[in-house]
């Protein structure tokens, strides 16, 4: 049995883009202290400090390295 673990690079949350159909890319962008919520802690966090992963079913936000989330 072999297990495929499938995941997407991290970008800016500020901006990033989604993998359209036939190829083609759509640009998102947010204001740097607008808030979104990280998948992990659940906590509002400002975009500037906080990455996305894009999937084609979801977009997870993640607070960036050494800017949220407390190990």
């Amino acid at each position: 049995m072999t297990l495929h673990i499938y995941t997407r690079p991290h970008q800016p949350a500020t901006r990033f883009f989604v993998q359209l159909f036939e190829g083609k890319k759509h640009w998102v962008r947010c204001k740097p202290r607008s808030l979104v919520r990280c998948h992990k802690c659940n906590k509002l966090r400002w975009a500037k400090n906080c990455t996305v992963q894009v999937y084609y079913d979801a977009i997870y936000q993640w607070c960036r390295p050494g800017k949220g989330c407390k190990a």
